[in-house]
């Protein structure tokens, strides 16, 4: 793996004892809910697409079967979750000891799986006895990446005040996630509301980055940030 696209990890201390088989176990317990939640859902999405979901009528009326339809999006799925989750097993592999790469490793198992929140929200009342796990990886994912957005490439908040919009938005994830039918979930606030929360804290994102590339990075930092995926903030638009 290229060195540019390694998490910074050149200044925080290696976790030991307690804490390391701590942060491990809580790896281990949120990468075996995400895999247990996707296994699940992937059926269920592959039946609600082959049907063809809510595009069904149009589909049959350009010629495009509904069940090639979904076979190919569950395909494309299928690959998004198996090369971020290895990416993200590869990074815990090499720095298992390291909080902020046990964090990046999270962060792209939970994201790989649960970024299209849309999608697995046109499921999830299918899911049955899933659907618990599925809001609450939903919850993680939307928590941890956008902490990430804000802390990458050193897992620091500087500016120091944007941590707690930050632990904000962690809070309300994972209420969310916690609690789904809450009328403070994200799910459930009316749509403008649902669009207008997450842009404000990816744009906001963008902004904490340049300021931070500005004043705060190394030249080893700012190569790292020029060669990371910055297309997740667009895909994390859902």
């Amino acid at each position: 793996m290229n060195a540019a696209t390694q998490p910074d990890t050149s200044t925080q201390p290696a976790l030991v004892g307690a804490r390391l088989t701590l942060a491990r176990a809580a790896w281990l317990a949120i990468v075996a809910l995400a895999v247990a939640g996707f296994a699940a859902m992937i059926p269920v999405f592959l039946d609600y697409l082959r049907e063809g979901g809510k595009f069904a009528a149009a589909l049959r009326e350009i010629g495009i079967p509904p069940n090639i339809y979904g076979i190919y999006l569950a395909t494309l799925t299928l690959i998004q979750f198996a090369v971020f989750g290895v990416v993200g097993v590869l990074i815990f592999r090499r720095k298992s000891d390291d909080w902020w790469a046990i964090f990046v490793s999270v962060m792209l198992i939970t994201f790989g799986g649960y970024s299209s929140s849309f999608a697995v929200l046109e499921v999830i009342d299918r899911m049955g006895a899933f659907r618990p796990l599925i809001f609450l990886m939903l919850g993680v994912s939307n928590a941890v990446f956008v902490s990430f957005l804000y802390v990458f490439p050193d897992g620091k908040f500087a500016p120091g005040w944007t941590r707690w919009p930050v632990y904000l938005w962690v809070a309300w994830s994972l209420a969310a996630g916690l609690f789904p039918d809450s009328p403070i979930a994200l799910y459930n606030l009316p749509v403008i509301v649902s669009f207008i929360v997450p842009l404000i804290y990816y744009g906001g994102s963008v902004a904490v980055q340049t300021y931070r590339e500005t004043h705060y990075y190394s030249a080893a930092q700012k190569q790292q940030t020029k060669c990371s995926p910055r297309w997740l903030a667009m895909a994390s638009r859902r």
